[in-house]
């Protein structure tokens, strides 16, 4: 039997916790050392991470951070030790017009460095975006499976044919 081959993965979570007492900055070196990445590797990577995620000031401690820097930090944080496969979980949620846009942008980009992302999101446009395909599930069941361009209709068309209304 063949093994199969080993993956690594990011994570962003919908609603991102970090110590409130550390910057951003240190929040990524504190999650880079729980994975074991050197911290000559760390110190190369962070800035870039920061500033990928739109956070260049890492002196702000993460108390004072919005709802939106919060999300930005997951993904940086989620990114670090250049994983091939993410898992991203309403990664918009919390961010204003201009911050979406760059989310959007990033999650292209990082399509086109060859990482494949799995996103969790209730905002139908954000998903139609930048997905090449998805599935719609209710109830834990898959109900609907999609690929971009296939249909006429938008995605938030199709969810709530498959999904029907409130209550049902």
């Amino acid at each position: 039997m063949e093994r199969a081959k080993e993956v690594s993965a990011g994570y962003s979570p919908e609603t991102p916790y970090f110590h409130p007492f550390l910057t951003g900055r240190e929040v990524l070196e504190f999650y880079g050392g729980l994975q074991g990445i050197p911290k000559e590797q760390l110190r190369q990577e962070i800035p870039n991470l920061l500033q990928r995620a739109g956070l260049e000031d890492s002196s702000t401690k993460v108390k004072h951070y919005s709802k939106g820097m919060l999300q930005r930090l997951a993904l940086a944080q989620a990114l670090l030790g250049d994983p091939e496969f993410l898992i991203l979980d309403e990664p918009t949620a919390g961010l204003d017009a201009m911050g979406r846009l760059e989310m959007m942008h990033t999650i292209q980009a990082l399509k086109k460095e060859g990482k494949t992302i799995l996103i969790n999101s209730h905002i139908l446009n954000d998903i139609e975006r930048v997905c090449d395909r998805g599935i719609i599930m209710k109830k834990g069941r898959l109900v609907y499976e999609w690929e971009n361009g296939e249909s006429e209709k938008s995605l938030e068309e199709i969810f709530v044919e498959q999904i029907g209304g409130m209550g049902q």
